[in-house]
């Protein structure tokens, strides 16, 4: 006799829904997180005591800058929801827009540094940090101010501490962004500086349909860490770390 397997998912428990959105003229962290009085950042939503397991953060349209350092996770059949509303585009990114570029003599234009410092394992290009933007273009990196030209920077100073960034832009420096966040999704635990994953830090998180992009995090360290176990990532695009 033939055999009927129907697959068996198990149901998950809702909880509260809360918004944020930043576009919104009446957006605030002192609202109650409804659509019709939303938050305005993600900061909000991930404080200790916010949120609890089973619980959903639907993010509507925007750029955000900032990270998402949930200090709350859900449970097994209970997962915290973080997800872009539906046909709604979302971006978190470690990028600021910076302004205060200073024309040099030479035709190359100078930033004095304003980030965090960006430690690093040796002087080896590799594990530099640093990125810039001009309207959506990352600009390649390089290592002497001689080898400058359009479509370049170079970061003046040592690697654990530039003093600022030189960039030969095409047409001027409109529209350009820094990254300056290493992190952008990024549970948080007892210990702030545990490594990604590890015991004690939240985790149960189901992450859908967000786009993270241009974080200044160390190479062979993650931009984005789901949490320390049962984790879901759909329809995620990361770019640009």
């Amino acid at each position: 006799r033939p055999v009927i397997v129907r697959e068996s998912r198990a149901v998950e428990a809702q909880g509260g829904t809360f918004h944020v959105d930043q576009q919104h003229p009446g957006a605030s962290d002192r609202n109650p997180g409804t659509e019709a009085e939303p938050w305005r950042t993600l900061s909000r939503a991930t404080g200790r005591g916010v949120l609890r397991p089973g619980d959903t953060v639907i993010i509507h349209e925007g750029v955000y800058r900032e990270s998402v350092e949930p200090r709350e996770g859900g449970r097994p059949g209970a997962r915290i929801t973080f997800r872009a509303a539906e046909g709604e585009t979302v971006v978190i990114t470690g990028a600021d827009l910076a302004a205060d570029w200073r024309r040099q003599s030479d035709g190359t234009w100078r930033r004095a540094w304003t980030g965090p410092p960006l430690p690093t394992y040796s002087d080896d290009p590799v594990f530099r940090q640093e990125m810039v933007i001009k309207r959506g273009e990352v600009l390649r990196p390089v290592w002497h101010r001689d080898s400058l030209r359009v479509g370049t920077f170079w970061a003046e100073g040592p690697p654990e501490a530039p003093a600022a960034l030189i960039a030969r832009f095409r047409e001027g420096p409109d529209r350009v962004e820094v990254a300056h966040r290493a992190r952008l999704f990024w549970p948080l635990g007892a210990d702030p500086n545990a490594e990604c994953g590890s015991a004690g830090t939240p985790g149960y998180f189901r992450i859908q349909g967000l786009t993270f992009r241009h974080a200044a995090n160390r190479a062979q360290i993650g931009a984005v860490c789901l949490g320390s176990a049962g984790s879901l990532a759909e329809a995620v695009r990361l770019e640009w770390t």
